[in-house]
């Protein structure tokens, strides 16, 4: 749908879907066309940016990946995005004290 929205409109279907919608219905209709790994990288960084670490987040979005080769693509798709290591940075918020 996506593509051939674009394809037909040549503008992006995100685009057109910020200039039409707001608060939680854009929000849910983003979250709809965006790349799986994206998403998930997007939410795991959220729990970690500023300040505290919101533990149970993380543990929600990590216990959501469970088949061969999710986390591994995460990560991947993670620090691409961020230009950072998931794990690293995990360990960072996580290791404690």
């Amino acid at each position: 749908i996506k593509r051939m929205y674009e394809d037909e409109k040549q503008v992006s279907l995100a685009t057109m879907i910020e200039a039409e919608f707001s608060g939680d219905a854009e929000k849910g209709l983003l979250t709809l066309i965006q790349d799986r790994n994206y998403f998930f990288a997007d939410r795991l960084h959220d729990a970690m940016d500023g300040l505290g670490t919101n533990e149970d987040k993380i543990v929600r979005v990590l216990g959501w990946l469970d088949r061969d080769g999710e986390v591994q693509a995460v990560a991947e798709k993670y620090q691409e995005v961020f230009d950072a290591s998931l794990a690293e940075t995990l360990e960072g918020e996580l290791g404690g004290n």
